[in-house]
């Protein structure tokens, strides 16, 4: 059975790229080196695999989530692994199932493959934000209820998106007034990080919406207007997180956050650096 079958979403990694060879390469030894220093710690061995598997995994999904926003730069995914360093490292590891959802809402919209999403994939993303929602905050729902409609507004839609968004927009209600939790929670921190994050990704916000990457599955190049809502959905989905409660999601906004700054400053420095070619071959 052809992979495509079970999931339109599913990207595998072609070891023919050495992008794709190199990451795997950096799944591996964070698994190793963590694992290694907690049994050598006197932690218990499947405890430390655990959190050596976590951390690798945690890597992985930053490179993937950077290569969703920016697919026309191979190696900013690899600036967001270097930022994301300090989250595993200094702020522990946490949930990976939040970024396993952000991964999906943003292959649904960006259509990264080249093909709408499957009744798979919908699925899978529907069933995760609602876990989500339940066990964590109402607002993911809310914004896997945003990511559905944007994706039915867009050219080539699934075409059950639009109910399914209405659906979860009514969940994310339902789940709001059952567990009436703080809507959000401003504080200082939360404020400055979120600020900072928004600087540092505005430079691919306003970059130039001409793209020259093609779809895994299809071989189309990937149409500008779905990157651009990607981003803004991804920026939405960073500043309603990050202005939660402390503890509710502080990992995954401090990791879209070192995804912000992995991929911004890679594209600063990119355009800095055409710049200075260009004023050095006149």
């Amino acid at each position: 059975m052809e992979f495509n079958n079970i999931s339109r979403l599913g990207r595998p990694i072609d070891l023919e790229y050495f992008t794709n060879r190199l990451i795997l390469t950096v799944t591996m030894f964070s698994f190793l080196i963590v694992a290694f220093v907690l049994i050598a710690d006197g932690e218990e061995i499947n405890s430390s695999l655990l959190k050596g598997a976590r951390t690798g995994l945690t890597l992985f999904l930053l490179w993937a989530i950077s290569r969703e926003l920016d697919p026309d730069e191979k190696w900013s995914a690899f600036a967001s692994v270097a930022f994301g360093i300090p989250l595993v490292i200094y702020f522990g590891i946490g949930s990976i199932l939040p970024l396993l959802w952000l991964l999906l809402v943003l292959r649904m919209v960006v259509h990264s493959t080249g093909m709408p999403a499957g009744i798979m994939d919908s699925s899978v993303i529907f069933v995760l934000g609602s876990i989500l929602a339940y066990n964590v905050s109402w607002i993911y729902a809310l914004l896997t209820s945003v990511a559905f409609l944007s994706d039915s507004r867009l050219v080539d839609p699934a075409r059950y998106h639009l109910q399914l968004g209405l659906v979860m927009f009514l969940l994310s209600v339902i789940v709001f007034l059952y567990r009436r939790e703080t809507v959000f929670e401003l504080s200082l921190n939360s404020l400055l990080i979120t600020l900072i994050g928004l600087l540092l990704f505005l430079p691919l916000l306003i970059s130039p919406s001409k793209v020259s990457s093609v779809g895994d599955n299809t071989g189309d190049t990937l149409h500008p207007a779905r990157i651009k809502v990607t981003r803004a959905i991804t920026v939405i989905i960073f500043i309603c997180l990050a202005q939660l409660p402390q503890g509710y999601t502080e990992t995954i906004s401090l990791s879209i956050f070192f995804v912000f700054a992995g991929t911004g400053c890679f594209q600063m420095t990119s355009v800095t650096l055409k710049r200075l070619h260009g004023q050095n071959n006149k």
